[in-house]
């Protein structure tokens, strides 16, 4: 290993760094034969020496179809700690691991449980994970790890991955630190070389086979057992090409053909299926009237280890074994293999064996194939119940088995994030005689497909289209449809073809009711109400659908019953769905949902209630979440980054909204076009920028984006009142009117005497300022009431009422600086400057403002009363971590106790 000294480096201070409490994890990437498992030999043998726990997963081909299996190996030896799991972590990994039956768990919660385990192993002493050919980590189990490895900061755990890929592959573990392994330098190789030829070596031979071996040691180690001592010496011509890459599978493949044959049917067994169960093995092995003697051969060639079963010295051992033999024999040693699996045990690898054996269309095999499939999606491994589903499609006889198990496939690969593979599956499914309701189902997924990869503009119109067929034959799926219609058109807004949202619900309108509907087909009924006959129609039906939502186990149209909420100004109701959006996503480890539901909070529900530093605290905790796995709504995080700027008055603030309307067009979401276009608009308001305001305003107008067109029409009023366009601000006023009045909250009607008022003169603006802040004091609009008070303290002002001036604007100023509305803060001071009061210094900032986001987030829980296990459950970090901040914000904030810190985290809010 001398000739690794980067590489040792590396493995050395990632142990170091775990030793004393800073984890994390490295991934070791090289082509094959690189020397990727001497390096970890090398930190396995390191951290034996050092007193480290050392657990060990050796990846195999066959499991990159099973679900959790990697993750299965790690944890086994740590099961013994599982009692002592949170509940929900408990269940998520016996479900993952097959221990119990119940609804499939989030890969994410798995996550948390194994880092858990992993954490209090190395309470007794330090641990290092190795995972060897982790280019064969099934899809969850790598995503697991990637997770696990991420959230080791204050972990005494290092996790050391080792993937052969070529030098230009991605492979999995994304986002994992990584070290590229290459061939060895000209004069390493070349001594390496020399180690492994017996006789006289030819400089220029050598210098040749170094080039085009690219250093590869294993390349260096096995090429000389195919040259002759006169080819090596250079009394012979080399051959040409030099046998390298797939001729070096060539070379194990010469190996083996030299064995005996039963010896050979035996490597081609364990080929099939190295990991399966040693008695399974042994007992196809005798069906097939091998015996274990038959290994000795290929032992001493040490091309396999044996002990209980059959381990190849090098996976590239057995690919070539697999792929050079008859298909004949291949199906030989399947089909022993699926006698020999008791299928009660094993249902999933039984029924794989016997698909591969299966050569011809067969119910019964598709069916077990399904079977398996709708146990992997039990499991949350939606990538293995993509694989087995599609098989099961391709060996199902009826067409209707057949178009039924395709479409199971594309959806559980649009579940498992993959909606290009998705796109591909769909692509097999279209091309099958279809009947009509079929091919409506083919254009639903065509518009999910279309909607997952950013390529919506005709998703919306394909749902509807699909949505149409399906009325008469199946309605109530019809009704579902239009709803995820209604959603694409929201969200894709400008860039969409179906006619726009507008054109979505006047399809929908014309669908027949169902008799009891569910919240969401009254959520779709309500949305269709409000987009074509406004909200004096629609008012009592969002208000049944929000109601029926928060009473809901199913967290899908949460986020859409959020946005119509702020449509009718509901604030109790966004506060209801947003609180429950969170409690169910986190209570299921659902990360995709609980970015969505962070936004909803925070954005849609903080934002609204001032509390902005807890806004930025969620907001961040959703990028988090989104870029840990690659979450396509991180669009919802990046658009509450921008609200809460606009309000702070930050003047990054229009370079951010660029930014994200950049994004949101390179997405095709015109809904984050026109939010951009919202947060530019308060932004400019905040700094007095009237002209600016009033231009991005009216492009929100424009829009008819759901809620923001709404939302934006008190920014118009005032921006045009302060720019004499009294006539342009009386039409916003009634438009206003008709979408407030019909709400009759406190918020909705308090925002509209505001906006009234600034129409009106003498006793009738006051009477309606004075209406607006005692509705607004009843609302959870904290800032709404503060710009109550700063335009009615501008009135009186105006009115040379200065005293009563004073009053306002004194409480303007104390609510925007209690809140970090900095823009409109500076508007309250500069007015009370104009009334002659002395305004003091601006305040420090609150201790709690000194937090980094996840100490804020860690902090806030804490005065919720959870403990560190609680918050390490929501966060998805360990409880360790908890600690390791919970110290340094009793440090940052002078405290001792969690009780001082939870009343000082109460005082700022």
């Amino acid at each position: 290993m001398q000739n690794r000294l980067s590489e040792i480096g590396a493995l050395e201070g990632l142990l170091e760094a775990a030793d004393h409490g800073e984890g994390g994890g490295l991934v070791l990437r090289g082509e094959p034969g690189v020397g990727l498992t001497s390096l970890l030999e090398y930190a396995v043998g390191a951290a034996g020496t050092a007193g480290m726990r050392v657990t060990r997963v050796t990846c195999d081909e066959w499991e990159h179809q099973l679900g959790f299996a990697g993750v299965h190996q790690l944890c086994a030896p740590l099961l013994d700690n599982l009692r002592h799991l949170p509940v929900p972590q408990q269940q998520a990994l016996s479900l993952a691991f097959g221990r119990v039956a119940g609804p499939p768990p989030e890969p994410f919660l798995v996550g948390l449980a194994a880092l858990t385990l992993l954490s209090a192993a190395s309470n007794v002493r330090p641990v290092l994970c190795a995972v060897d050919d982790a280019q064969w980590l099934d899809p969850a189990s790598a995503a697991v790890l990637a997770f696990v490895a991420r959230r080791l900061l204050t972990e005494r755990v290092a996790l050391l991955f080792a993937v052969q890929v070529s030098a230009s592959g991605a492979g999995p573990l994304t986002g994992v630190r990584d070290v590229l392994v290459s061939g060895l330098a000209a004069d390493d190789a070349r001594k390496l070389l020399e180690s492994a030829v017996p006789g006289t070596l030819d400089a220029h031979v050598a210098d040749r086979l170094v080039a085009e071996t690219g250093g590869n040691p294993l390349a260096l180690l096995e090429l000389p057992g195919e040259l002759t001592p006169d080819q090596l010496g250079g009394a012979e011509q080399l051959p040409e090409p030099i046998p390298v890459g797939d001729r070096l599978v060539q070379r194990f493949l010469k190996q083996v053909r030299s064995l005996p044959a039963d010896t050979q049917v035996l490597l081609l067994l364990s080929a099939a299926d190295p990991e399966v169960d040693a008695g399974v093995f042994w007992s196809a092995a005798a069906r097939l009237g091998l015996s274990a003697d038959a290994a000795a051969p290929a032992e001493r060639e040490r091309l396999v280890t044996v002990n209980h079963r059959i381990a190849f010295r090098h996976p590239l051992i057995r690919s070539a074994i697999y792929a050079a033999a008859p298909k004949t024999e291949r199906l030989r040693v399947h089909q022993a293999l699926t006698d020999a699996i008791d299928s009660r045990l094993h249902p999933e690898r039984h029924a794989w064996h016997r698909a591969v054996v299966a050569q011809t269309p067969d119910e019964d095999v598709a069916a077990g194939l399904a079977r398996s499939g709708e146990l992997a999606r039990a499991r949350g491994d939606n990538a293995a119940a993509a694989t087995l589903l599609e098989r099961a499609s391709r060996l199902s006889p009826g067409p209707g088995d057949r178009f039924d198990r395709s479409v199971s496939a594309v959806e559980a690969s649009l579940a498992a994030g993959t909606p290009g593979r998705a796109a591909a599956e769909l692509a097999q499914v279209r091309a099958q005689k279809l009947d009509r309701i079929q091919q409506a189902q083919v254009l639903r997924l065509r518009g999910a497909i279309s909607f997952a990869l950013g390529q919506g503009a005709d998703a919306a119109a394909m749902m509807l289209d699909a949505a149409l067929a399906l009325e008469d034959a199946e309605p109530r799926l019809a009704r579902q449809v239009y709803l995820e219609a209604l959603e694409a058109s929201i969200y894709h807004g400008r860039f969409g073809n179906s006619g726009g949202s507008v054109g979505v619900a006047a399809r929908a309108r014309e669908a027949p009711r169902a008799i009891k509907p569910t919240a969401a087909e009254l959520l779709l009924d309500g949305l269709s109400l409000l987009l074509t006959e406004g909200h004096a129609a629609a008012v009592p039906v969002l208000r049944r659908a929000i109601a029926g939502l928060r009473r809901e186990d199913d967290v899908r149209w949460l986020p859409l019953g959020a946005l119509a909420a702020i449509e009718i100004w509901d604030d109790e109701g966004l506060h209801g769905l947003a609180n429950r959006h969170v409690q169910l996503a986190r209570e299921a480890g659902q990360l995709s949902h609980l970015t969505t539901a962070l936004h909803q909070l925070g954005g849609l529900d903080d934002v609204l209630s001032g509390r902005l530093h807890a806004a930025a605290a969620w907001f961040d905790e959703a990028r988090d979440l989104a870029a840990a796995g690659g979450d396509p709504f991180a669009s919802h995080a990046d658009a509450g980054v921008l609200i809460v700027a606009a309000w702070q008055g930050r003047p990054e603030t229009r370079d951010l909204a660029v930014a994200a309307r950049r994004d949101a067009v390179a997405r095709g979401l015109g809904r984050y076009v026109t939010f951009a276009q919202y947060a530019t608009a308060v932004l400019e308001m905040g700094l007095g920028n009237y002209e600016a305001a009033l231009a991005a305003a009216l492009e929100v107008c424009e829009d008819r984006a759901l809620y923001l067109a709404t939302q934006v029409l008190p920014e118009v009023i005032e921006a045009a009142v302060r720019l004499g366009e009294t006539e342009l601000a009386a039409g916003a006023v009634s438009r206003l009117e008709e979408r407030t009045v019909p709400s009759g909250t406190d918020w909705a009607l308090g925002t509209l005497a505001r906006s009234q008022a600034l129409l009106a003169e003498g006793a009738e603006a006051e009477s309606l300022y004075l209406s607006a802040l005692e509705r607004l004091r009843r609302s959870r609009s904290v800032p709404s009431l503060a710009r109550t008070h700063l335009l009615y303290g501008e009135w009186l002002r105006r009115e040379r009422r200065r005293r009563d001036a004073r009053a306002q604007l004194r409480m303007a100023h104390g609510l925007f600086e209690s809140i970090g509305a900095g823009a409109f803060d500076e508007r309250a001071r500069i007015e009370l400057l104009a009334t002659g009061e002395r305004v003091a210094p601006r305040a420090i900032e609150q201790p709690i403002e000194e937090l980094t986001a996840q100490e804020a987030r860690i902090a806030r829980l804490v005065s919720e009363g959870s403990t560190n296990p609680q918050i390490a459950q929501q966060l998805y970090i360990s409880p360790r971590t908890v600690e390791y901040h919970l110290h340094k914000i009793f440090r940052k904030l002078d405290v001792t106790t969690r009780t001082q810190l939870a009343a000082l985290v109460r005082e700022s809010d």
